[in-house]
């Protein structure tokens, strides 16, 4: 799939004329992308994933698991001042603390994700 993409990429951006990544970037439509073979097979197993794991019970209680974390975890960052580490703190000094806030949360495991959540909120059952 990756080499499908990449060179099917590099066949759209040399019939549009493209020579570099600014010029793909302004392009009128996308040309990045698979081709038809391809771009139907990724659909199809799109299709396979969803009916079959992503929505599993197993995984869905996890994920909205992971979400009320994130969640939680969220609202006590943001309101909390002086509860990241001071890097971030500095910079929620000139930037939007929530903006802030998300790329804290956005560099984190999911294993330190859900250090924080238990260090902050204690023992909670998730799911």
């Amino acid at each position: 799939m990756v080499t499908d993409l990449i060179e099917n990429t590099q066949r759209r951006a040399q019939a549009a004329g493209v020579s570099s990544t600014e010029e793909l970037r302004r392009a009128p439509k996308r040309l990045a992308g698979f081709s038809e073979d391809v771009a139907a097979q990724n659909a199809a197993l799109k299709r396979f994933l969803f009916a079959h794991i992503y929505n599993h019970p197993a995984i869905t209680e996890d994920r909205d698991g992971s979400v009320k974390c994130l969640e939680e975890l969220f609202g006590y960052y943001l309101a909390k001042r002086g509860s990241m580490p001071a890097s971030y703190e500095e910079l929620a000094q000139t930037e939007a603390r929530h903006v802030i806030v998300c790329d804290y949360i956005a560099g984190m495991t999911d294993q330190f994700l859900l250090r924080q959540h238990h260090e902050h909120f204690g023992e909670q059952r998730l799911g």
